[in-house]
């Protein structure tokens, strides 16, 4: 076999091994949050940008990643300060409670497929008057 040919070889198999490291498999392409619920009409709000939930209250959203192929996929979601504001699934796997634990600013990371794909701002605020 001549050099050429066994070089052009040598350089395919490097080709094939990286593209087979770097998977072919669908990423995330986009965060969809709907259904806010809150228990104040004038309080909470979530979007893909901040988080607001006033102290001891509730604020509830349908939050879901899909990847390039529009699909939907796993989602995880953590607050880097517990002690601020507490984050747990209700009702259904793409529902999220987000509750006010104490006064003060944190972050949310959103998770897809294990990855992060998503860091909101996150405040707790005083509750609005009655």
């Amino acid at each position: 076999m001549s050099r050429s040919i066994k070089n052009l070889l040598a350089s395919a198999a490097v080709l094939l091994g990286t593209a087979a490291l770097t998977g072919c498999g669908p990423d995330f392409e986009r965060m969809s949050i709907d259904g806010v619920v809150t228990t104040s009409t004038s309080a909470g709000r979530i979007d893909t940008a901040r988080v607001t939930v006033p102290v001891g209250m509730v604020v509830k959203a349908r939050v879901v990643a899909y990847n390039d192929d529009d699909e939907v996929m796993p989602t995880e979601m953590r607050t880097r300060n517990g002690g601020t504001l507490s984050i747990s699934r209700v009702i259904t796997e793409n529902d999220w409670a987000f509750y006010g634990i104490s006064e003060g600013e944190t972050e949310v990371e959103v998770y897809a497929d294990d990855k992060l794909v998503l860091v909101m701002r996150a405040s707790v605020t005083p509750q609005p008057p009655p």
